[in-house]
């Protein structure tokens, strides 16, 4: 998701995101075809994955760990931590920067022809801010950039850099990495929990023939970062201030691991504050505290009403931000549940959802938002839950009395099914495919899974056409879409078989 507009990634135009798999568990993410990729890409802004059911069952005892990385040019790379301790369906937002259209509070400075490099050895003292001075570095003359593989750069240089202010909820949102994190501490130990965050820098270097700089010798890169007057310092509890103390962490963009580096301390500049250091090689930099985290927390979803729980019920999707009561910003998380509803008191992998790494021993507020023209259920009114949450947290579910009935809108809940054309034979979607769909002629899709070869969809008009796909193996299926028409009815609510013809590959 493109983090200064909301918008999908490529869902109006070709872009399709690369994804790479890092960390322990990644031998075992598949395609929802069960097909082990060395990357993967985003359809439309979407990207379904699986695991493989007999290398990786998750549980609490043995969680299953892995990172996505995520590139697109012109968009600072990013990546997500997962780990998942049950099975289900599991749905997650990664927000990326758009270089050229950045949100408020990322300040970003792109150089061409900011340098030279002879055999890596640079040839003229290479000085970059941004705009506003949020960031500013100095790399001498006669340092030598190389590459990962110790590669020596060569010829023109391009730099661009980036500034983000964790006092900016959208910046923060984006934060590259997210502030869910897991570390390489101080003590050379692996470590998971919570960043609260005074600041973020990324710096690419980069010569004319793509290679990217990672280590410097014989010199180094002097950096000058602000840092909001506005930023807590969670240890005092107080606004920031020149003497204080924080932490300052390294990024390994390809596995996406923080390391612990040294702390900083704040000072005063005629800027405001501010933190300097050398830094001995390329990362992303984060000036963050530490913090510990829940190991996660149960949120899960019922309806009172039996004819809508369960597998072969009405399915929920709801966007949702995590914050921490009171105005302190400094921490934030989003994602999207999707599910099926279980009668009230009941849990169940259908209904349950798991928010890993909250800041411990903190007040958390989730805010949710629907999603879709005509959602089947009432947004849910904000939760809010203590201190790790150590009884599961239940969300009633009310349905939308909008959604069906009247002359026009219908409810119908499709048995969906694929024949596969080139073999004869009929096949079932894997649970939690996504399916999407909008009226014909119309440019806005509205997305919705399904589970147990059926999904419920209301608010359909009748004598229209729709047009449906489905997201399978990274593509959007039918190309062109498939024609659904939904036929007058004095029923409001009505059940109807959906069947995809594909060529399966056989």
């Amino acid at each position: 998701m493109d983090a200064a507009t909301d918008e999908l990634i490529g869902f109006d135009n070709d872009d399709r995101i690369r994804v790479t798999v890092h960390g322990p568990d990644s031998l075992n993410v598949l395609t929802t075809s069960g097909e082990r990729k060395p990357q993967y890409f985003s359809a439309a802004g979407y990207l379904s994955l699986g695991l493989d059911p007999y290398k990786a069952k998750p549980t609490a005892d043995d969680p299953v760990d892995f990172t996505l990385v995520a590139r697109l040019p012109g968009y600072i790379s990013t990546s997500l931590p997962v780990t998942l301790v049950s099975e289900g369906g599991f749905d997650f937002i990664v927000r990326m920067v758009n270089e050229g259209d950045p949100p408020d509070g990322v300040a970003i400075k792109s150089e061409e022809n900011a340098g030279t490099a002879t055999g890596g050895d640079l040839e003229e003292d290479i000085k970059i801010n941004t705009d506003n001075k949020e960031v500013d570095i100095t790399i001498s003359k006669g340092t030598t950039l190389k590459d990962e593989e110790g590669q020596p750069l060569e010829g023109e240089l391009s730099v661009t850099m980036a500034h983000f202010n964790p006092t900016e909820q959208d910046a923060l949102s984006a934060f590259p990495g997210g502030l869910n994190v897991k570390v390489k501490n101080e003590s050379e130990n692996e470590d998971a929990g919570v960043f609260v965050s005074a600041g973020f820098v990324s710096i690419d270097i980069t010569d004319q023939n793509g290679k990217k700089a990672a280590l410097f010798e014989g010199g180094g890169l002097n950096l000058n970062a602000q840092i909001d007057t506005k930023v807590l310092n969670p240890e005092t509890g107080q606004p920031v201030q020149a003497g204080d103390i924080i932490p300052f962490w390294s990024y390994n963009d390809e596995t996406g691991e923080w390391k612990f580096e040294r702390n900083i301390q704040v000072e005063a500049s005629p800027m405001g504050l501010q933190v300097s250091t050398r830094l001995p090689h390329l990362s992303w930099w984060n000036i963050d505290w530490f913090d510990a985290a829940c190991a996660f927390v149960e949120i899960y979803f019922t309806t009172d009403q039996a004819d809508k729980a369960g597998a072969t019920g009405w399915g929920y999707g709801l966007r949702w931000i995590a914050q921490l009561v009171g105005g302190d910003a400094s921490y934030q998380s989003e994602g999207y549940f999707a599910g099926f509803p279980e009668l009230t008191g009941i849990m169940s992998v259908l209904n349950t959802e798991r928010l890993q790494s909250d800041p411990y021993n903190k007040q958390i507020q989730i805010t949710f938002f629907a999603e879709g023209e005509h959602p089947l259920w009432q947004t849910p009114d904000p939760i809010t839950y203590d201190f790790c949450a150590e009884s599961p947290v239940e969300v009633p579910l009310t349905p939308n009395a909008s959604t069906g009935g009247g002359s026009d809108l219908l409810t119908i809940t499709f048995m969906v099914s694929i024949y596969c054309t080139d073999l004869g034979t009929s096949a079932n979607i894997p649970d939690n495919t996504l399916l999407r769909y909008r009226k014909k002629g119309t440019s806005t899709w509205t997305t919705i899974s399904a589970s147990s070869n059926q999904v419920t969809i209301g608010g359909l008009e009748q004598n229209t056409v729709y047009e449906v796909q489905a997201l399978y193996d990274g593509a959007w299926i039918p190309s062109p879409a498939f024609e659904y028409l939904v036929e007058p009815s004095t029923e409001t609510n009505l059940s109807k078989t959906l069947t995809f013809n594909l060529n399966c590959g056989g």
